[in-house]
């Protein structure tokens, strides 16, 4: 007789999906699970069309990380947030993830970003945009990179980038946001910050095993 699946079960599934610092590389810190994601919490109202999958979750894994890499080794100038989660069912992942490499998720992917930015930068808006990028990731995935450009109270320009990417498989989905600093010269192409490719390749890889 096959033993339900308990939700501790379902959890501990869900964190081998986590990728570690070691993954990630030098001038990354592993901050553990938050206990909550604002992904989960508080999400921008423009991204209600994909909340679903998120509202119907039957089991969740949440972790953070930072970039610490700077003169004295504590100013952090990049930051990545995973939330892993099982859906309802696999229809549920498919359809989320179709759903976010439309053009109408371009609006959550910038207000994400936006809210990220009162949380970390002073200084006015001056343009915000998204496009999809395409990263040698692996698997079903979509990522989107925010760009907002900004001036600092002291007249200096910013720039403040983020990559909202989704990687499912079977009923399990996993959201990563990684933000850099506007103290980050702006990235043309590649990954916002060292070692973001390989966490996502790490994520995709987990994905692909039952």
């Amino acid at each position: 007789m096959t033993r339900p699946t308990t939700p501790q079960q379902q959890s501990n599934g869900l964190r081998q999906l986590i990728p570690g610092a070691t993954t990630l590389g030098f001038g990354w810190e592993d901050d553990g699970d938050p206990g909550t994601s604002l992904d989960l919490t508080r999400p921008p109202s423009a991204c209600s069309p994909f909340l679903a999958v998120f509202d119907t979750r039957t089991g969740t894994a949440l972790h953070e990380f930072s970039f610490l890499v700077s003169s004295d080794g504590q100013y952090e100038r990049g930051h990545m947030n995973v939330v892993a989660l099982r859906a309802k069912s696999a229809a549920a992942v498919s359809s989320e993830l179709a759903a976010v490499a439309q053009p109408s998720f371009q609006a959550c992917a910038e207000a994400t970003a936006i809210r990220r930015f009162y949380e970390i930068e002073d200084g006015s808006i001056l343009g915000v945009s998204s496009r999809l990028v395409y990263l040698a990731v692996g698997g079903a995935n979509v990522l989107w990179r925010a760009t907002i450009t900004s001036q600092a109270p002291n007249g200096a320009s910013r720039t403040m980038e983020m990559d909202v990417g989704y990687l499912g498989a079977g009923d399990r989905l996993v959201k990563v946001r990684v933000a850099t600093c506007g103290c980050n010269p702006p990235v043309a192409a590649g990954e916002l910050l060292p070692g973001e490719l390989p966490a996502l390749q790490s994520i995709a890889l987990g994905l692909s095993r039952a």
